[in-house]
């Protein structure tokens, strides 16, 4: 009996976070399906996080949101598909910094920074809202992503994971209500 408790207690650690992602289902929301932990002395780096083994909760919320903290908070999924082109993006951009970690075959393969605290000419992709786009492994192959986030203001991770033409058609009606907000409130009333 105290065999089989171990046995499920160590498989519940190799089961991480898993989604297999066709076209037709995205934009897909990632809270539910992200694993987090908590890095309370905010000092642990990827190479820490690829080779230790740390006590990974299930988020069970749609938008994860863990508070206002001085720790940093690790958050992981593994993805598999079709090699595809996809974009994570983070809606609103509320985060100082998240640096995420994109990893095949336990080999960090690329890695980027975004966040509030970065400066625009550091960004690799100029976006309103943080958005890393990327490309899924090929098929029998799996993407790992991990990302690190840090916030003076609380974690709150709204993340999405779409294509880029998906994400260029989302974003275009929060557009189109800013520049009507904008011709409403700031030419002449006497033009109407």
């Amino acid at each position: 009996m105290i065999f089989i408790a171990c046995l499920s207690f160590a498989a519940g650690n190799l089961w991480a976070a898993e989604l297999n992602i066709r076209q037709n289902q995205l934009p897909i929301a990632l809270g539910q399906y992200l694993d987090y932990f908590e890095d309370s002395s905010g000092q642990l780096s990827i190479d820490d996080i690829l080779v230790a083994d740390f006590d990974w909760q299930r988020s069970t919320q749609s938008i994860p949101t863990l508070g206002m903290s001085t720790s940093a908070f690790w958050f992981y999924i593994l993805l598999t598909g079709a090699g595809q082109d996809v974009v994570l993006s983070l809606d609103p951009p509320s985060l100082d910094r998240v640096e995420f970690y994109f990893v095949r075959n336990s080999e960090v393969v690329a890695s980027t920074v975004v966040g509030d605290t970065i400066l625009a000419s550091q960004l690799t992709h100029h976006y309103r809202i943080p958005v890393v786009p990327f490309e899924l492994a090929s098929p029998g192959v799996d993407t790992r992503v991990y990302f690190r986030a840090t916030s003076t203001t609380g974690i709150e991770i709204p993340i999405t994971l779409s294509t880029m033409p998906l994400f260029s058609q989302a974003q275009q009606t929060p557009l189109a209500l800013i520049g009507a907000n904008w011709r409403f409130f700031y030419l002449p009333w006497d033009q109407f």
